[in-house]
């Protein structure tokens, strides 16, 4: 039953995007085009009435906006023979399957736990469950607001949550997926927009998708792994081929401190010690498939292919696509009109989404803008729309005013910063690492047809590697740590972008040997799905399907029915213990509930906000609660207005003082009992309402 209810949201999912794709592609003259640019004007426009009025739920939309959709649908022709002809059916069917290639992974990869950004992840999503007047309350520090991350994403996310009426942890599996068909169903765009083959396009996106980096060949070869690794054990097979898949991104200064043959010390021969090597990384869009991590990166992506595709466009003279027969052409203006109001609009939408990547963007917007007034110094017709270009990003903007209010005042100041002496990455792993980009950046300097855009892009995107190697944000890691963060933002953005556009304009050269060399390189980065396969073969998940993203800890039984139970409890702060600083299970019961916990995860939160005394003492408050060592309890809780107590298996068999913490708590608050760890109660402490 859980599976068609899980099919049934999938479908209703696509059918809304499809509406979207079939009235916005008309204007655009372009279906992923459409989709994606509907779908960042709906957001930022229902982001900028929240900040004035929240909606609350959403789930009495639904209906009305599945007719709609149908009805859209149905005026459009969307299901017509016309349809099959001006490429509407082929663009919907390619969002399909990359959607659905979404959902598999998130089938294998379902659960949300405390590696990576998850947990919080899903918390940044809860915090806009409730439609409450933005900025929302942050449900890791009640009751300070929700005003210091990029959290658009995460805001459209909730959007989606909200109108389908989904569990948090199944909205976040879902719209991972969703967002991943966006840039896929781009990257086809891009592809098909110079390549009429069908095969180069595929080839293309595998290797967007399903591809490593140029490390990707490199890591088998110069490191052995045990002779007997065969009889290790699934978990360990699974250990291995993870290692050569994090190695292909995060080559250099990790991976490379485990080479242990003859052929990998002669490659990169080991380090100085006195000097250790930066610890650089890059994670790349297909990477973001293996991760299943619902974090900004993936929307940054999402935004830089709608960018290219958007140049593209432009650049390719924006051929009208044929309209099914009956349909009406409303624009009013040249397509290209719209697009260049799209393509202003993305800086905006990247300024809210992933902050890290706004230079780079902002560059390759700007670097165009100011080529094509350069190219119409002859040809007036050439130049950039400057009206429609700057309305766009100006609309955006006043869209983000009220969130911008408090986000622009940073908590931890960011700095750009030149990078230091002895800092950079050495030359033989940055080859190694950027290989298959190399050879793309140096063909496209000899394409002839299109060769204006060819050359725009491979000086562009070789200038922003260049930069990266100059140029770091200097956030609060340090030492070999230092640059970190940005290549893993930077790297990841330029290889995905140049791949995308380069591999695009050089498969479809009229010189074969540019052809062949192209696929050659890009050929060679599918290796790593190899290890993809067999990670996924050997994976010791027992969770496959459980989109609601929780079985790793729901397992046990009576965890599954205090999720249940905080689930349907109405609104209140609920306070769980604080294991450390991080990475920890506290906050999860919280998280899966879409209620607000007393305190998070307190070293996420000053990396955030910037370090706090308070924050210090409450956590060791907690600490001391859970203890038994905390005076004063009830009105140390009233204070905080804490209507729920977590007391899980690890807070029973860690501090075994459940009778007397009972026995003070019993005035205030009633023992909702749900199971036992040898003998001891498990359960909730629940604020008596009077």
């Amino acid at each position: 039953m859980q599976n068609i209810y899980h099919l049934l949201t999938i479908l209703l999912l696509w059918l809304h995007f499809a509406a979207l794709s079939a009235f916005a592609g008309r204007w655009i003259k372009a279906w992923a085009i459409g989709r994606a640019s509907a779908v960042m004007l709906l957001v930022l426009s229902c982001f900028f009435i929240e900040h004035i009025v929240g909606l609350g739920s959403l789930a009495w939309v639904m209906p009305l906006t599945t007719g709609l959709s149908l009805f859209v649908l149905w005026r459009e022709h969307a299901f017509s023979a016309a349809a099959k002809t001006n490429g509407f059916m082929l663009a919907e069917l390619v969002f399909g399957a990359a959607l659905f290639y979404g959902v598999m992974w998130k089938e294998f990869f379902p659960n949300i736990y405390i590696t990576s950004e998850r947990l919080p992840d899903l918390v940044f999503i809860t915090n806009f469950m409730a439609g409450e007047h933005l900025p929302a309350v942050d449900h890791w520090n009640p009751p300070y607001l929700f005003d210091y991350y990029y959290s658009l994403q995460y805001y459209a996310a909730a959007l989606a949550g909200r109108v389908l009426h989904m569990s948090p942890g199944l909205t976040y599996n879902l719209c991972f997926a969703v967002i991943q068909a966006l840039s896929v169903s781009l990257i086809w765009e891009i592809a098909a927009r110079f390549m009429p083959r069908i095969a180069p396009r595929l080839l293309l996106v595998a290797v967007l998708v399903c591809g490593g980096t140029g490390a990707s060949i490199f890591t088998h070869a110069i490191h052995d792994d045990l002779p007997n690794a065969a009889s290790l054990g699934r978990d360990y097979l699974w250990q291995v081929h993870n290692r050569y898949i994090m190695g292909s991104g995060h080559f250099v200064g990790e991976f490379d401190k485990v080479i242990n043959n003859k052929l990998g010390m002669a490659l990169f021969p080991p380090p100085d010690p006195v000097a250790p090597v930066q610890i650089v990384g890059m994670e790349n869009f297909g990477f973001q498939f293996y991760q299943s991590d619902y974090h900004a990166p993936l929307g940054g992506y999402c935004l830089l292919l709608l960018a290219i595709a958007l140049i593209c466009a432009l650049e390719a003279g924006a051929a009208a696509l044929p309209l099914p027969a009956g349909a009406k052409n409303p624009a009013k203006r040249d397509a290209s009109a719209w697009q260049q109001i799209a393509l202003g609009m993305t800086l905006p939408a990247v300024f809210a989404v992933n902050t890290w990547v706004v230079p780079l963007h902002a560059a390759m917007l700007g670097a165009w803008a100011l080529w094509r007034a350069w190219k119409g110094r002859a040809n007036t017709a050439l130049r950039p729309d400057w009206l429609m270009l700057m309305g766009g990003g100006l609309f955006g903007f006043i869209c983000l005013y009220f969130f911008l209010v408090g986000f622009t005042q940073a908590r931890v100041p960011t700095p750009m910063r030149l990078v230091f002496p002895g800092q950079h990455t050495p030359l033989r792993e940055f080859i190694a690492l950027f290989w298959p980009l190399l050879v793309l950046l140096v063909l496209g300097l000899m394409r002839r047809e299109t060769r204006s855009l060819t050359l725009f892009f491979s000086l562009l995107f070789a200038a922003l590697l260049l930069f990266s190697e100059c140029v770091f944000v200097d956030d609060p890691w340090d030492g070999i740590l230092e640059r970190y963060n940005t290549t893993m933002k930077w790297w990841g953005w330029i290889w995905t972008g140049g791949l995308t556009v380069l591999g695009a304009l050089l498969l479809s050269s009229q010189r074969r040997w540019i052809r062949i060399a192209t696929g050659f390189a890009l050929s060679l980065t599918l290796v790593y799905a190899i290890d993809m396969v067999n990670a996924v073969r050997y994976l010791g998940e027992q969770s496959f399907g459980l989109l609601d993203g929780d079985y790793v800890y729901t397992r046990e039984p009576e965890v599954r029915e205090m999720f249940r139970y905080l689930a349907g409890a109405p609104d209140g702060v609920l306070l769980e213990n604080q294991y450390d600083g991080g990475y920890h299970d506290g906050g999860a019961y919280g998280a899966f509930s879409a209620k607000p916990v007393l305190l998070g995860w307190p070293a996420h939160l000053d990396r955030w906000r910037g370090h706090s005394d308070a924050r210090d003492i409450l956590r060791r408050q907690i600490n001391d609660f859970y203890t038994g060592g905390l005076p004063n309890i009830l009105p140390w809780l009233a204070e905080r207005k804490v209507r729920y107590i977590v007391w899980n298996a690890r807070d029973t068999l860690a501090a075994p003082v459940w009778d007397r913490l009972n026995v003070e708590l019993s005035a205030q608050y009633a023992w909702e009992a749900f199971g036992n760890a040898g003998g001891r109660p498990i359960g909730l402490w629940v604020k008596i309402e009077k």
